[in-house]
């Protein structure tokens, strides 16, 4: 104790990183990092409902039920818990770069060679592996960037990131699935679209091979003060800010006790119980709802008004419009000091829960697909505040682990929302809005049972 006492008298005063991403600003740096960061989050969202848009032509070609079908979208979150699992644990330890590099290359061969299966099960297999993939290196990819954004940015460009990436991916993967469907020459058109659905993901990963540093954070977490610090020095000469930099582009850092070692199952200790708890139930929560809906929103379409599947794809494509304008009002939501990131998630889920008890009282087809796009723009909006909380909530030590467990408490609701939502569909379309107006009547519950915010967290 006496060592970390004298220590912390040594780095009084001197900055800490937050500090100094703050003094040198955002720029050339922060631009690239977007860019390749988005490519990543586009794919991801291409390759989560891509399987949505070839159900009908897998149930045509292989003669599979809608269970089955169900089944092989829940397959790639039976992969991103075992990912998640591990992820998390190895970006801690050895770095988040590394983790993402091992991770999106499982994703980018998962994803190439989903295109070649031959049968429901081998599709199955290689979803499930791109799965892995996704579940290893989302929880670093999420950590890093959060790391190395300036504090006083972190909500706008982690929200519009997350959110933006994720709605244009959607976006784009309903447009190639109509022209290909359209205009390619036999049955085979999905295996194109999947193989398009890899294209960002590889550029993306290219992009952060050559150019994406480690976190500054992790660094100092291991001792390597020196790199932390050449680390920040690059990044103010990057964006011609070198001069911003406070103190010479020194940073604090106050050793630990040494027998305080580093321990995943500190997520449960007294100090992060309850933390963990309430990121792994909301992470769930919006989970369970945004995917679910994802997967049973054409499949309603279908029974409720025999819609044709190019109608279904464009119902699915403005649903994800939709979701652009909820990630600026969820931007807007954050900021207000009054509000900050929990009471935003909490209104965000309570006003989503309202909007699903109605959308069965809606019997034109058109005021369907209007308050559909009005629900998923509200799920979407809760889910990019709950993203942000569960990145700013843990310690640098535990972040990438405590956003690998949400992450895989997470995809096992992912697991279940297709499967279940089908068999309440199979009901009626009311049962299955009350389910998703439910859950997310409990993601209100805990996010105003959580008695702090991370509102301007350093």
């Amino acid at each position: 104790m006496a060592d970390v006492d004298k220590s912390r008298k040594e780095t009084a005063g001197i900055p800490t990183v937050e500090d100094q991403l703050n003094a040198i600003g955002t720029g050339r740096f922060h631009y690239l990092l977007v860019l390749m960061v988005s490519l990543l989050a586009m794919g991801d969202g291409m390759e989560i409902i891509v399987v949505t848009l070839i159900s009908s032509e897998l149930r045509s070609q292989w003669n599979v039920s809608k269970i089955e079908v169900g089944g092989l979208a829940s397959a790639i979150f039976v992969g991103v818990l075992v990912g998640s699992l591990f992820g998390g644990i190895l970006a801690d330890k050895f770095g988040r770069k590394v983790t993402v590099m091992i991770g999106g290359s499982i994703f980018i061969i998962g994803g190439i060679s989903s295109a070649f299966a031959q049968s429901l099960v081998w599709l199955c297999v290689l979803r499930a592996l791109l799965g892995i993939g996704l579940g290893t290196y989302l929880p670093p990819i999420i950590c890093l960037f959060a790391e190395l954004i300036p504090t006083n940015r972190r909500a706008f460009y982690q929200i519009v990131l997350t959110g933006l990436a994720w709605a244009v991916g959607e976006i784009l993967v309903c447009v190639f699935a109509l022209v290909l469907r359209k205009y390619y020459d036999g049955q085979e058109w999905w295996r194109v679209l999947l193989l398009v659905c890899a294209t960002p993901s590889m550029l993306g990963m290219i992009l952060f091979f050559i150019f994406s540093p480690e976190s500054p954070h992790f660094l100092l977490t291991q001792g390597r003060d020196k790199e932390a610090e050449a680390l920040l020095r690059s990044i103010a000469e990057d964006n011609g800010k070198s001069d911003k930099l406070l103190c010479g582009g020194k940073v604090c850092h106050v050793a630990s006790d040494e027998g305080d070692e580093w321990s995943w199952f500190q997520l449960f200790s007294k100090d992060l119980f309850f933390i963990t708890l309430a990121v792994c139930i909301t992470w769930s929560i919006c989970s369970f709802t945004y995917y679910g809906h994802t997967y049973i929103y054409p499949l309603i379409l279908e029974e409720r008004y025999n819609m044709p599947f190019e109608d279904q794809y464009w119902a699915v494509m403005l649903a994800a419009a939709a979701e652009i304008p909820s990630v600026f009002i969820a931007v807007a939501l954050v900021g207000i000091p009054e509000l900050g990131r929990r009471l935003s998630m909490a209104a965000l889920f309570g006003i989503s829960a309202v909007i699903a008890l109605t959308v069965p009282f809606f019997d034109d087809s058109v005021q369907f697909l209007v308050i559909n796009m009005v629900l998923k723009g509200g799920i979407n909006a809760a889910f990019c505040v709950q993203g942000l909380f569960a990145v700013e909530i843990f310690p640098t030590t535990h972040r990438a682990s405590g956003t690998a467990l949400g992450s895989t408490s997470a995809r096992v609701a992912g697991i279940g929302a297709p499967v279940l939502l089908v068999l309440a569909l199979g009901v009626s379309v009311d049962l299955t809005y009350l389910v998703i107006s439910v859950l997310l009547l409990g993601g209100l519950a805990v996010a105003i049972a959580i008695p702090f915010d991370t509102f301007d967290k350093q």
